[in-house]
């Protein structure tokens, strides 16, 4: 008979991996499935190489724009497969963290290899079935294919291959504008590319506040990239060592050759070869059905991470990770609360939120004061040459945070200070009262609060508080 575990995990990226730590740090039976490397998208193709390669674009932008400091500097030259060699060093750094030997070593046995269901308490892998009184499916998301024509035969580069091209596109076309698309451009940009990005509507950026988009748009057009606003795009082709995109804009037909091609326009869930249809996984091709305890249609298998849909990202993967163990090993009716999850799209400036925005809020007909404070005010940002940007608060008129939004230098460093308000219930006043260091950017959040209370000192107020100081 084979070992019953008290839980088995299939997907070791993020959201599965803190699943299955977290459970065997508890002390149960904890079996971990993986089809290819432990560490998934974010580890591999994600958030790690990512931010590595935009720290290398930084460092060339800041040696490009030395004279501004009063420095002499020779120009930059760039070694690409070097920077390439950079990113793999910092994915190194952090792969013991999620690696097989440090699983094992917290009592997790850990599989390779693809599989599928059995039944609603087997899995099979290889030639092994994986037997659990519970089941989390943790197998996050691909590229979603793009049905563009001539695409697939041009070829084309998303996040899982981009990191790994050792051929540096002189000009690169980038499909999408959202956090990707938009990370990318502006580092390649940075490193020598001629980047061009498509975008069907008006801007890049369009789940954000139109006002912080249009910042990082002004910041990346100063910096000579193109964006192709509102394209419909017809086809692809290749043509030699070249691949031509066809559009439309308003009508007119236009084409734009480059070197290479980024599609960076959605995810599509990890569902195919697991036999979820056997047995009775409701799902669909945008995401697996959960309840808010995180269950399936089948309430012994939970599902956590971009798999289920919803908002796709590192931190809510690690949180449903907490959820599904209270619900699954302590019986305790836990729900996935996603009121208050920040998040940062790491262009630069960065742009960062947590709640809603003004515009939410309107078409929701909630009533709502906005204050903002300009970036350009705090003296730090001064002296970082980041004046850029700004800090926006949506609240109530008693100063309940229902949302915020940074566009500036660190952003996504700044969001949590109101996160962490948001989700215990303090008000802007909070955050005044508290003691800021400066010169900190962190102090221009507690000077978007005097943005708020200065609102409040209406002329009745200031002609009572001039009544009371004739008495003083």
């Amino acid at each position: 008979m084979a070992k019953l575990y008290d839980l088995a995990i299939i997907g070791g990226g993020s959201g599965g991996l803190s699943t299955a730590v977290g459970a065997a740090k508890l002390g149960a039976k904890v079996a971990l499935i993986e089809k290819n490397k432990l560490g998934g998208e974010c580890l591999w193709t994600g958030c790690v190489p990512s931010k590595a390669l935009i720290k290398v674009a930084e460092v060339a932008r800041t040696v490009a724009t030395h004279r501004e400091y009063g420095l002499k500097a020779s120009k930059v030259e760039v070694d690409f497969p070097k920077v390439l060699g950079y990113v793999q060093k910092v994915i190194k750094k952090i792969e013991p963290n999620d690696s097989p030997e440090r699983m094992r070593s917290l009592g997790i046995d850990v599989f390779f290899g693809a599989g599928s269901f059995k039944d609603r308490n087997s899995f099979v892998v290889g030639s092994k079935t994986v037997r659990a009184k519970r089941f989390v499916i943790s197998t996050g998301s691909s590229p979603y294919k793009f049905p563009l024509q001539g695409l697939e035969e041009a070829g084309y580069l998303t996040n899982e291959t981009v990191f790994t091209n050792k051929v540096f596109p002189k000009t690169f076309l980038i499909i999408g504008g959202g956090p990707i698309g938009s990370e990318m451009a502006q580092a390649f940009s940075r490193l020598g590319s001629k980047v061009f990005i498509f975008v069907r509507g008006d801007h890049i950026l369009s789940k954000e506040d139109p006002e912080a988009a249009e910042v990082v748009e002004s910041a990346f057009e100063r910096e000579g990239i193109t964006i192709v606003r509102n394209a419909e795009l017809v086809r692809v082709e290749r043509k030699g060592k070249k691949k031509i995109i066809h559009y439309k804009v308003k009508g007119k037909s236009l084409s734009q050759s480059g070197d290479e091609i980024l599609l960076a326009i959605g995810r599509s869930p990890n569902t195919q070869g697991l036999n979820l249809d056997g047995i009775g996984v409701k799902y669909d091709k945008r995401r697996i059905h959960v309840d808010s305890r995180l269950r399936t249609s089948v309430k012994n298998i939970y599902a956590i991470g971009d798999v289920k849909g919803g908002l796709m990202f590192t931190h809510t993967a690690s949180y449903e990770a907490g959820v599904v163990i209270m619900n699954a090993l302590f019986h305790f009716p836990a729900k996935a609360d996603y009121r208050v999850v920040p998040w940062t799209t790491f262009t630069d400036p960065e742009l960062a939120r947590v709640g809603i925005t003004s515009s939410q809020a309107r078409e929701r007909g909630i009533k709502h004061v906005v204050s903002r404070f300009d970036l350009a005010h705090n003296d730090r940002a001064q002296t970082e040459n980041e004046p850029e940007g700004f800090i926006k608060a949506v609240t109530d008129k008693k100063g309940r945070i229902l949302g915020v939004t940074i566009v500036g230098k660190s952003a996504g460093e700044l969001i949590a200070e109101y996160a962490l308000a948001m989700k215990n219930g303090l008000k802007l006043q909070d955050i005044y009262k508290t003691i800021h260091t400066y010169p900190t950017l962190a102090l221009a959040n507690q000077q978007l609060v005097g943005k708020f209370l200065e609102k409040k000192l209406t002329p009745f107020a200031k002609r009572l508080l001039k009544f009371i100081f004739r008495f003083g």
